[in-house]
């Protein structure tokens, strides 16, 4: 495999200094595979203002790189590139992408600016290395895409033939997508804190997985639970790590996992088997564990990788935590009913926590926010382009729960299913709006990563959270209800802070009462003259979930003008505030106050750098600091970028069978090494393009 040795040349450059030259590092710090079977690769760094990428891809043809709105080639602002067989001329068009899927052709519409420069193009036997920098946002408004902190959905597609026409491309061979949080610390090749399982002492890790769960091939989507019971814990560890343990070949179903602290010991011995989560006959148990598991302590969600505490902080096990159960609760599918499984499949996914007795600074923890219940009272209409709700996590909450000093929240785990098109969380003081802690407007339901903030934000006690969902159901037929299930919806967010609280979730609840007699609901009780205003009626109603769910789905009229009166009943009727936590529970009807909200400040664009093609290239590529990168709040303005002069040199002279023997040289007498092991063994072939940089 030469991904390694291509990989190796593009780490070395020229740095021109003083006048002299010398050898040095041009990091991308950044890297992932674009696909499974690893036909495509991306590295790259950022500053302020610039991205600059490395894309390589198995073939000896034509590549294309771009930003996505779904997913799909069609309206994809992209680059198109590919090096001449000929002579080795690396060629790169800036345009937008027009996909013809029945006449199999894909059009590429030259942007009259051309943002993306050029830096490097190799080939080899099998593969190409496109490398580009270009503005995050730039002046071209209406066929540049910026590259923001929001799910990007990254598209690559490359065919095996240079084009004929560069302006008319041969429909792909191969293409895919991958959402991404490309400022992520997530992708960086070494984590933004020390390896946890080395700088601490006496790392232990803490397996919880399921055993060869049955999942049935007629059910749509499935919540398992299991109790598993903590080792003896002598003294006082950290939790550092969280890492998802998919059991390989059912990536696509294991959708999310919640791992909860229980408080004490149950009255009766509970099985530990697995059981559904909510199956009626089940609604006893769920009820008590519920109660008592409400201490998050580890969330993961589809798309997620590996999270690590940053080095100041770990969620704390106690001594007390010893012979303590913990609940996990795995949902599977969260997919359309066409898509999902053929046949019943077998899991053993779980969560490892990996602990340490070397404790860090601050206990941290996990603080739920969102609408905190499920079913009809959230309620979406069909066919409707945007419908927005919003959560309140109050300040009669924060005021009784936070310390004078505030809790520091560092990372946010946000969640909304398939019609979740924006979510933010919103940050409001003394009746103002400070910096968002959280703005996505282009979530994916297939890729829900925890996100660490740009900078630790304290929320101070009187302080509110609004989290607010915006969701569009166009071309859906049936009403959308809140649920696990992929055809309902959700608003929640797991934030991580730090210092630990005793305070779990703080949120608010749709008034179901009010919601009933918003939509005419006429009771099904036997009653002579049943009545919403009863709570026993109400409670009856309430746990007839079912026939509620059918009223809505079948009979009420979801018609423009209902439409606009349930819109404006979440706007403007009080919630139900929600404050948990430890057994110290409280719920008040809250209304939200209005707040000055945030200005909305245009993104500055930034024109092309000015950069000469053909080389020498000189280019500010900026490398990033990793505490920078990762959100350290101690890291200074002047250590967020070191700003190189990099000179790129001329690769033209270097004819790809010399690059591609010295390829399989190397590889061959690194079989078997790490990529970064592979970079060093490349570095005589970077001598021999430095020398014909300088020949030239």
């Amino acid at each position: 495999m030469a991904f390694p040795l291509i990989l190796g040349v593009v780490a070395f450059t020229v740095i021109q200094a003083s006048g002299k030259s010398e050898a040095g590092p041009m990091s991308l710090p950044r890297e992932t595979f674009l696909d499974e079977q690893k036909q495509a690769f991306l590295a790259w760094t950022f500053n302020d203002t610039h991205i600059d990428v490395s894309i390589t891809v198995k073939t000896r043809g034509w590549l294309a790189f771009g930003l996505s709105p779904n997913g799909e080639m069609h309206q994809t602002d992209a680059f198109v590139a590919w090096v001449n067989d000929t002579d080795g001329v690396p060629f790169l068009q800036d345009g937008w992408l027009e996909s013809n899927a029945t006449a199999r052709r894909v059009t590429l519409v030259r942007d009259s600016q051309q943002d993306w420069t050029l830096l490097q193009g190799i080939q080899t036997t099998d593969e190409t290395m496109i490398r580009a920098v270009r503005a995050l946002v730039t002046c071209d408004r209406h066929r540049d895409r910026p590259f923001s902190r929001d799910t990007l959905r990254i598209l690559w597609a490359a065919h095996d033939k240079d084009p004929v026409d560069p302006a008319r491309l041969p429909h792909h061979k191969k293409r895919g997508v991958k959402s991404m949080l490309m400022f992520s610390p997530s992708y960086l090749r070494t984590t933004p804190v020390p390896d946890t399982t080395t700088a601490d002492t006496h790392p232990e890790e803490v397996v919880m997985q399921f055993e060869q769960v049955l999942i049935p091939n007629d059910t749509i989507t499935l919540s398992q639970c299991r109790l598993f019971q903590l080792p003896k814990i002598e003294k006082k560890r950290h939790i550092i790590k969280t890492r998802a343990m998919v059991q390989a070949g059912n990536e696509q179903y294991v959708q999310r996992m919640l791992a909860s602290l229980c408080r004490g010991k149950f009255e009766q011995n509970l099985s530990p088997a697995t059981f559904d989560c909510h199956a009626p006959g089940n609604a006893q148990m769920m009820l008590a564990v519920r109660q008592n598991c409400d201490a998050l302590i580890a969330a993961w969600a589809v798309g997620g990788e590996v999270f690590s505490y940053p080095e100041e902080t770990g969620l704390p096990l106690d001594v007390d935590s010893s012979g303590r159960y913990v609940l996990l609760e795995v949902q599977y599918g969260n997919l359309p009913k066409d898509v999902f499984l053929s046949e019943a499949i077998r899991d053993s996914s779980g969560i490892v926590l990996t602990t340490s007795d070397t404790l860090r600074r601050h206990d941290a923890a996990f603080l739920t926010t969102g609408l905190l219940q499920f079913d009809y009272p959230l309620t979406i209409p069909p066919n409707t382009p945007s419908f927005t709700l919003q959560s309140h996590c109050m300040d009669f909450c924060t005021q009784s729960s936070f310390p004078s000093t505030g809790i520091n929240v560092f990372a946010a785990l946000p969640i909304t299913h398939i019609q979740g098109r924006n979510i933010t969380l919103r940050h409001i003081r003394n009746g103002k709006e400070l910096t968002q802690l959280i703005k996505d407007d282009n979530p994916d339901a297939r890729y829900q990563e925890t996100r660490f903030l740009p900078s630790t934000t304290v929320v101070f006690p009187g302080d509110r959270l609004i989290l607010e969902c915006q969701y569009s159901t166009l071309g859906k037929s049936t009403v959308t209800f809140g649920g696990y299930a992929a055809e309902d919806e959700t608003c929640l967010a797991y934030l991580s802070y730090y210092p630990a609280v005793n305070t779990t979730s703080c949120g608010s609840m749709i008034d179901t009462r009010a919601f009933l007699e918003l939509t005419e609901y006429i009771p099904t009780t036997s009653s002579a003259s049943p009545s919403l205003s009863s709570d026993a009626v109400l409670s009856q109603e309430v746990a007839n979930s079912s026939v509620l769910r059918a009223f809505y789905t079948n009979k009420y009229d979801f018609n423009a003008d209902n439409t606009k009166k349930l819109l404006k009943f979440y706007d403007e009727h009080d919630q139900l505030g929600v404050c948990l936590g430890n057994g110290a529970d409280s719920m008040k009807a809250i209304h939200s106050a209005p707040y000055v909200p945030l200005p909305v400040k245009a993104s500055t664009c930034v024109g092309k750098p000015s950069v000469q093609i053909p080389p020498p290239i000189t280019i500010s590529t900026a490398i990033g600091s990793a505490d920078a990168m990762s959100g350290n709040k101690n890291a200074s303005a002047k250590d967020t970028l070191i700003v190189k002069p990099v000179t790129v040199p001329r690769m033209t002279s270097l004819k790809p069978n010399d690059l591609t023997s010295m390829a399989a040289a190397a590889v061959q007498r690194n079989a078997g090494m790490r990529r970064s092991a592979v970079c060093f063994a490349a570095l005589s072939v970077v001598v021999a393009v430095i020398t014909t940089a300088f020949n030239a």
